[in-house]
This record gives C-alpha cells, sequence and structure tokens, in this order.
C-alpha cells in the first residue's frame, strides 16, 4: 500500500492492474467503491484469473496422464475441461464479502451487467488500456462463458459466508451439525423468553426460591431477566456459563475477592492524595472504594451468595445512590 493516498483516478488503475498483493481502498459513501471492486472482479476473471486457471488445469491433466498406464504409452493429451469448465474454476475461486444484502445484490447484478456488456460490444468505460485484458475477441468468448456460471461467484454478506463456512466445518469449529445464524438476534430473544417462562412457572407453585425473591423484591422482573439474558448472549455467553453451579458459593467469594483486590488497588494507588486536593469528587471515589474493599474483604471470607454479595456492596454505599458516578469516574480515569 502507498504510504502517500493516491489520486481517485490512479488508485482506481491500481485496482484493475495489481493483483500480486493486498489493496485497500478507503473512501466515502458515494465515491464509488463498488465500482471499483467490479471492475477488479471482472478484470481478473477475464484476465489473470482465466489464465490461472487454465494453467491448472494443464498441470493437473498433465499429472494425471503421467500417472495413467493407459495413457503413459500414448502419450499425455491435455485435454483441459474447455471453456465452461474454466470459467467455473474462475467464479469459484472469488469471494466478495458485504455488509448488507442490498450490498451483496447490487455488486452481483454489476458484475453480471458488467460482463454481458462485454459479452455483446465494447468495453464499458471505467476500465482502463492498462488492464490485463485479453483481445475483444477472446475477451467477449471468455464474457459469455463466465454469465452462463456466474452461480459459481460468491457474493455474500460476512454472516452468509461464514455461515457457509461453519456448515462445512462444523466439528472443526467445535459446533453442532445443524448450526443456524441468528445475526438480528431474533431467535436469542425468543430463547430466553421461552426459558425465563419456563423456569418462572417451575417455581412459581412451590414458591419463589431465594435469588428469584430478592430479584423481585428489588423490583427486577421477568422484562428485566429477559433484557439481560439476551445481552449476556450477545456478548458471547455459553450455556456452561450460565450453569447454576457456575454462581455458587465459591464463585461469588472468588469474584467477590477479585472485586475487594481491585478496589484496594485502586486506592492504595491514590494514597490519599486527593483528600489533600480540591478534587473533592476524587476523594470521595477513593474512599468509597476502600470501603468496598472493606465489605467484599468481608463476603469473601464467609458463604456467600450474590444477593449477599448485592448487600454487600450497598453497605459500602452511605449514600444509597448507586455506583454510577464512580464508575463513570473510573471510565475517565482510564482514559485520561
Amino acid at each position: 500500500m502507498s504510504e502517500t493516498p493516491l489520486s481517485d483516478s490512479a488508485a482506481r488503475e491500481l485496482a484493475q492492474t495489481c493483483f500480486e498483493r493486498p489493496l485497500l481502498v478507503e473512501a466515502g459513501a458515494g465515491t464509488g467503491k463498488t465500482a471499483a471492486l467490479v471492475a477488479r472482479v471482472v478484470v481478473w476473471a477475464l484476465g489473470p484469473g482465466w489464465e490461472n486457471a487454465q494453467n491448472l488445469a494443464k498441470a493437473r491433466d498433465l499429472e494425471n496422464a503421467q500417472n495413467s498406464e493407459a495413457v503413459r504409452g500414448r502419450g499425455a493429451a491435455l485435454r483441459g475441461d474447455g471453456d465452461a469448465g474454466t470459467a467455473v474454476r474462475v467464479l469459484s475461486g472469488i469471494v466478495a464479502i458485504t455488509f448488507t444484502e442490498a450490498a451483496a445484490a447490487e455488486m452481483a447484478t454489476r458484475i453480471a451487467l458488467d460482463l454481458a456488456r462485454i459479452a455483446s460490444g465494447p468495453t464499458p468505460a471505467g476500465y482502463f488500456a492498462k488492464a490485463p485484458l485479453p483481445p475483444e475477441e477472446t475477451r467477449r468468448a471468455r464474457a459469455r462463458e463466465l454469465i452462463g456460471a456466474l452461480d459459481h461467484l460468491t457474493v455474500r454478506t460476512i454472516h452468509a459466508f461464514c455461515r457457509r463456512l461453519l456448515a462445512a466445518h462444523p466439528l472443526e469449529a467445535g459446533l453442532h451439525p445443524d448450526l443456524e445464524v441468528d445475526p438480528d438476534a431474533i431467535r436469542a430473544d425468543a430463547i430466553a423468553r421461552e426459558v425465563i417462562e419456563a423456569r418462572l412457572a417451575a417455581v412459581t407453585g412451590a414458591g419463589l426460591d431465594r435469588d428469584l425473591a430478592a430479584l423481585a423484591d428489588a423490583g427486577i422482573g421477568p422484562k428485566a431477566l429477559h433484557e439481560a439474558l439476551v445481552k449476556l448472549l450477545a456478548e458471547g455467553a455459553r450455556p456452561e456459563d450460565l450453569a447454576e453451579e457456575l454462581l455458587g458459593e465459591v464463585a461469588v467469594c472468588e469474584f467477590a475477592r477479585d472485586i475487594a483486590g481491585l478496589a484496594r488497588g485502586i486506592a492504595e494507588i491514590e494514597g490519599g492524595e486527593l483528600a489533600r486536593t480540591r478534587a473533592k469528587k476524587g476523594a470521595e471515589v477513593c474512599e468509597r472504594l476502600r470501603a468496598l474493599g472493606r465489605e467484599l474483604g468481608a463476603a469473601a471470607a464467609g458463604s456467600s451468595s450474590l444477593v449477599d454479595l448485592a448487600s454487600h456492596a450497598a453497605a459500602a454505599d452511605s449514600t444509597h445512590a448507586g455506583w454510577s458516578e464512580e464508575v463513570k469516574k473510573l471510565g475517565e480515569w482510564a482514559r485520561g
């Protein structure tokens, strides 16, 4: 990639003439990025890509012929599989990935239109003379073959491409063979709702368990639980991460120790200096962190549940206003 930005014309020409190394095109909306990508695909398919596919086919046939007793005595015949087979190999080797279905459809349509124009007449405007295209008659013939093999061209969204790749190799990726992609989280939303409804239905008859009762007392109902579960799933939580034993006393105590250590560590770094300055808010934050460290240290020393942990955190909050301001202040310190 050039260290200095190229002119528009030079960048478009490079996209149609340089296939030996990766290229990065950075431009704003409506500046013609899709046109540049379409031209790159078409030039590659008609020129270098076609030649490479033919050479690979000839090399394959030569190897097969040399290994075949049937043709060894009569000499190796380089059969290939015709221009139609070459077109299939060329397009099968191209992958164009976009972010939206609309962009994928537009790119596929424009590639087809440019090939159709080349097959029936002069090369469309926007193609450079330096582009490695074959002579006109050869170009037209190849374009016709490529049009007939367009179903082998991969122009997909990144979700669709990943879905195809994972579906072809699910076991290697550690996934279920019947995997599904849920880019809009519609399935995750429905599954989370079903799980919560089933859980509540199971415990309602016998009375709410301790944790659900505490959540209800805190005003946290099914809607909030559903939103939290959907968020966890979106962040990559796995079923085993939500297993009941992972929220037991041992895990909660370890979590309390970790948070207590972080709280005390931040306060130790400050070392009381803020109390001797005019940074009143900063001093308050550090004092509350010390209190949080003490409370969570006590929680970690005994048997605790998530509800106990929340109670200790609340005890360290003398104003009972929550920790949002402190978290915000710590975020500002982290950035600056």
